[in-house]
């Protein structure tokens, strides 16, 4: 049996940064594979016409709802997938929902996903996200811990501009910003939310990396297993990447998800309960948040331990499936 590993190259060529957490996501799939014999471009798996190939298929599907289902030489396990509500109406229909049928049950990361599916007649469970999983390869030792503070992408979504185009929305929002830049306007609020102390000790880094940089995949994946060993070493982590903040909950770093309307998604939602979090308004004002942001607790802060049992499950049904078959634990779970 030949294996594949989800790439996006067309993205890379088409982009001017891409995101690292892509391919991230990758590494957790990889972890699992005897080899891998082709990277399959996720945008292209309807193209693919080589050997036939096991593929586990988890991850964000897809930007042209035109290029589903995938070629028939691929066998996929669908785990930890979610679907974009935007292509739903195109995905669920004929050739491309009959596949989902003949490969089910598909494991949906995120609950919103797990209910699309199920109305359109697809056996479907929620699996949570693989990235949960690499903690099997990244083994944080203790003594390898060092003092570094990292702010990943920190409010890289913020202001939400996308909750309204109604005149009073958007004058309110540049009364809030008058006279500041964005940039400015997410450092005072990071200041002002961890402190002096938190502020200037931290990083600022970012998992969006330039395409013009980049020769091949293999750079990819170099750059996320890199910066997973960064982030393995870290002190504390605070992100508003979901792929850096699920990572690092994976492998033992103490991490808090910090976001706006990234909080309320639905791609988001299911996975947030996981996490130390900190939800802000429109105007950076705290909305909702379960962690104390004192710097003594934070230096102290300890992550949780729900997901757990999702990780033994995704263990148990990527291992079950590169062996040959799927384990009954999938079957008949609920969203």
């Amino acid at each position: 049996m030949k294996y594949g590993l989800l790439a996006y190259q067309t993205m890379f060529q088409s982009l001017t940064y891409i995101n690292i957490g892509d391919y991230i996501q990758s590494l957790a799939a990889k972890q699992f594979l005897p080899q891998v014999d082709e990277y399959v471009d996720r945008e292209q798996m309807h193209r693919y016409c080589g050997e036939s190939i096991r593929l586990i298929a988890n991850g964000w599907y897809i930007h042209n709802p035109t290029h589903w289902p995938p070629s028939n030489a691929i066998d996929p396990l669908y785990v930890s997938f979610h679907l974009s509500p935007k292509c739903k109406d195109k995905v669920l229909q004929g050739r491309g929902l009959e596949h989902f049928r003949k490969h089910g049950p598909v494991g949906c990361r995120d609950k919103e996903t797990c209910n699309i599916l199920k109305d359109a007649g697809v056996n479907a469970y929620y699996s949570s996200c693989l990235t949960l999983t690499l903690g099997n390869t990244y083994k944080r030792a203790q003594e390898d811990v060092g003092d570094d503070i990292y702010f990943v992408d920190a409010l890289y979504d913020f202001p939400p501009f996308n909750i309204g185009n109604q005149r009073g929305v958007w004058r309110k929002m540049r009364n809030a910003f008058s006279g500041l830049s964005m940039q400015k306007n997410r450092d005072r609020i990071l200041r002002d939310l961890f402190g002096d102390n938190i502020y200037e000790r931290a990083q600022h880094i970012t998992q969006l990396h330039p395409c013009a940089s980049l020769q091949s995949e293999d750079d990819c994946f170099t750059i996320a297993d890199s910066l997973l060993k960064k982030y393995m070493k870290a002190k504390l982590v605070i992100t508003s990447r979901i792929h850096c903040a699920i990572p690092c909950m994976a492998i033992g770093v103490p991490v808090i998800l910090l976001g706006s309307q990234l909080m309320g998604s639905g791609r988001v939602e299911s996975l947030s309960h996981f996490f130390h979090k900190v939800s802000l308004d429109s105007c950076g004002s705290v909305i909702d948040s379960n962690v104390d942001l004192a710097y003594d607790s934070l230096m102290e802060l300890k992550n949780k331990d729900l997901h757990l049992p999702y990780v033994e499950q995704l263990n148990e049904m990527c291992q079950a499936f590169i062996a040959g078959g799927l384990p009954s634990v999938t079957r008949g779970k609920k969203c």
